[in-house]
């Protein structure tokens, strides 16, 4: 995936509250909390606001579409990001890829695309659980996917 350090705070944060927006579809989960906090901390920005700042503010229901859609690279990001933000807890609810679908589709990318990020997610989460010994998890686990 993209180094979103290269993005500016604005869109860092944009993209933190869509994946925020993503999860919340089905309720918060400790794992997409702390999936969330790690990422805001990777990007390391001086302009950027506290991670709790953004988790707690008031912040739109739904992703803020307009602060990202300019940037079609920037897009696909927000797409794989928020698509990894559904899987955080275990698995994509309907409901969660619905949510980024819409969200792709509010950006510019299709279907087509969409579908091809989806599986881009979904190789690099079973390419993290490759080294596993028991390979008839990893397996049944990727059927789930």
């Amino acid at each position: 995936m993209a180094d979103t350090g290269l993005f500016p705070p604005t869109q860092v944060v944009a993209l933190i509250e869509c994946m925020l927006a993503t999860a919340r579809v089905d309720g918060l989960q400790p794992q997409e909390i702390e999936l969330l906090r790690s990422f805001h901390a990777t990007q390391q920005q001086p302009d950027l606001p506290a991670f709790e700042q953004i988790l707690n503010a008031p912040g739109p229901e739904q992703a803020p579409i307009d602060a990202v859609r300019a940037d079609p690279d920037f897009a696909q990001e927000v797409v794989r990001m928020c698509l990894v933000t559904g899987y955080a807890d275990g698995k994509l609810s309907t409901a969660e890829r619905q949510h980024v679908h819409t969200i792709a589709s509010a950006l510019g990318v299709s279907s087509e695309h969409f579908a091809q990020l989806h599986v881009q997610v979904q190789d690099a989460l079973l390419g993290t659980l490759a080294h596993l010994p028991d390979a008839e998890s990893v397996a049944a686990l990727a059927k789930e996917l």
